[in-house]
């Protein structure tokens, strides 16, 4: 049994003392702060003050779901002991909150305003995505971020301890063609299959469907084991650069086989190479998953145990050893 429990209260999947009888009420819920997190991580938005959980540490228990983070109280709760305890998601049935739209509408829309191409509005959006072929260059480029992004956090989603869901057309970037903010409308908006032949569109469907392939195939993502062996020193200040790398490690030590390892910059910084540690030292067996077209592989110095890797802004790279 899966419950949307707006509390956010972790223990319901777990026998405690605080449930009826002492035992859990159900065998999962939605990871809400999955969903707040993930979309505030893509777009730069997670801020910290002094005295509360850095950057660092928020970052962690969204990967983990080991704890939750309580955007009312700015503290860290109690997370999830297993990942068949959380459900993930980017996005839900629930859109009429501002910054709860489908996720091309809530990146598109804000890269529009901040580039002055338009309102970034439903209408707007939609006007862009469904002519984008003819769209002047830089809004061309701006929907070609949109969907990079959109792609980046389908490889958060998928490589995350938890269970992932998607909503209907994420996968190939759909957006709203009714006004999301209506409740009585957001049930209603029903999934442009077209869309996914869109320029664009199709290679994000495509790269989707490569990670899930990934997830669904590979025991190291099936299990909890999780180990963040990177974050760049200055990714807790401000302005700081929003580097980090983690392994689902299957329970081995980092530079095994059959693991998955993710590098992440989830920051406006753009990096032509960067250099991670790097213990796996068989570069031969190392593949990419979701990769953009053209995308180079790690340059592995495996006498220094450092890989240089390209990475883009808010760009998320996921390999298997």
């Amino acid at each position: 049994m899966i419950a949307e429990d707006s509390w956010r209260r972790a223990v319901v999947t777990q026998d405690a003392g605080q449930n009826p009888n002492g035992r859990k009420v159900v065998d999962a819920i939605w990871n809400f702060a999955f969903m707040d997190e993930g979309r505030k991580l893509m777009r730069n938005l997670v801020r910290t003050q002094w005295g509360e959980p850095s950057r660092r540490q928020r970052i962690e228990a969204l990967i983990s779901g080991s704890r939750m983070w309580d955007d009312w109280d700015h503290r860290l709760k109690d997370g999830f002991g297993d990942m068949g305890q959380a459900v993930n998601y980017l996005t839900s049935h629930d859109v009429q909150e501002e910054g709860n739209q489908r996720f091309v509408n809530y990146i598109l829309g804000d890269l529009m305003r901040l580039r002055w191409l338009g309102s970034g509005s439903v209408e707007n959006v939609r006007e862009a995505v469904d002519h984008i072929e003819i769209a002047p260059e830089r809004m061309r480029h701006a929907h070609a971020e949109a969907l990079e992004r959109s792609r980046s956090a389908f490889a958060l989603l998928m490589t995350a301890v938890g269970i992932p869901m998607l909503l209907a057309g994420e996968e190939f970037g759909d957006v709203h063609d009714l006004h999301h903010g209506d409740w009585q409308l957001k049930m209603s908006d029903p999934v442009d299959w077209s869309r996914r032949f869109r320029v664009g569109h199709r290679e994000l469907r495509e790269r989707v469907s490569a990670l899930i392939r990934l997830r669904t195939a590979t025991p190291a993502l099936q299990r909890n084991e999780l180990e963040f062996f990177y974050f760049h020193p200055a990714i807790d200040e401000s302005d700081g650069v929003r580097v980090f790398a983690y392994c689902r490690t299957a329970g081995l030590p980092l530079g095994s086989d059959g693991q998955v390892v993710v590098l992440a910059n989830c920051g406006p910084h753009d990096f032509p190479a960067f250099d991670f540690p790097w213990p796996w030292r068989d570069s031969a067996r190392l593949r990419e998953s979701g990769a953009a077209p053209g995308s180079q592989p790690p340059h592995i110095r495996a006498h220094e145990r450092v890989a240089t890797v390209a990475l883009a802004p808010f760009q998320v790279r996921v390999f298997a050893t």
